[in-house]
């Protein structure tokens, strides 16, 4: 993933996204994101809703979206509603990294524009 220049907040994906829905309904002087701007943290997210299924199937490769569980419909647009939130919220992350597999990639990219 790039790194963005911005704000003091630092997005950690590590595995992608979690629900948002508690700071969702925020306004701008919601807490979590005052605690954001306040800097000088990083925050994890797990990446957004998959297809059913645990784990990736028999003979996945990394390399291969078509070959993994991916990000639901429903998933897609959970990481497009966070990455809202933080825009609202006017939060941009100074850095997002995430691993390789695709949901989690495709939760990065989806929320924050990132390739």
């Amino acid at each position: 993933m790039q790194n963005l220049v911005g704000r003091r907040p630092v997005l950690f994906s590590l595995l992608g996204l979690t629900s948002l829905a508690h700071a969702q309904t925020g306004t701008p002087e919601d807490a979590f994101a005052q605690r954001l701007r306040a800097g000088a943290c990083a925050l994890a997210f797990r990446h957004a809703r998959t297809v059913p299924g645990v784990g990736d199937p028999d003979g996945f490769r990394v390399d291969l979206c078509s070959t993994q569980r991916n990000l639901s419909e429903e998933g897609r647009a959970q990481a497009k509603a966070a990455g809202q939130w933080f825009t609202a919220q006017k939060l941009r992350p100074r850095a997002v990294f995430s691993s390789a597999w695709c949901r989690c990639r495709d939760t990065a990219s989806l929320g924050y524009g990132l390739q």
